[in-house]
């Protein structure tokens, strides 16, 4: 009998993008999502691993006026937000992968914020959308 072990991790392509939390904020967000919509956070990860800068309206987008730039590491990122529940939301810039063969670096999700509720930033009325 296999003695227990921890479980198998997730294994990826090497076409997926690699999500990364760039504050500590969504961090914790991500940790508060998974106690509380884990199954739909999962879908998630599928969709922002394999088309992150896929748009797709209702779900998936780039946020407009004020809050369409991510400004990380000095450079400029379009910012998205995918909806993963009725209020919930994950706001993130892609960079997509460099180099060629065994030289290919992945492509990376930057994932500045996750919130289970909504966004107050992104309210009706607002210049976002």
């Amino acid at each position: 009998m296999a003695k227990k072990t921890a479980g198998v991790p997730r294994p990826s392509k090497s076409t997926d993008y690699v999500l990364q939390f760039i504050t500590r904020e969504a961090e914790k967000g991500w940790q508060d999502a998974k106690a509380t919509a884990a199954n739909l956070l999962a879908e998630a990860w599928d969709y922002l691993t394999v088309h992150p800068d896929r748009e797709q309206p209702g779900l998936c987008y780039i946020l407009r006026g004020g809050l369409a730039t991510l400004t990380y590491q000095g450079e400029d990122h379009a910012r998205y937000q995918y909806k993963f529940s009725h209020g919930g939301r994950i706001w993130y810039a892609v960079v997509p992968p460099t180099g060629k063969g065994k030289a290919r670096e992945p492509g990376r999700v930057l994932i500045e914020r996750v919130e289970t509720g909504h966004p107050n930033e992104t309210e009706p009325g607002r210049n976002f959308r």
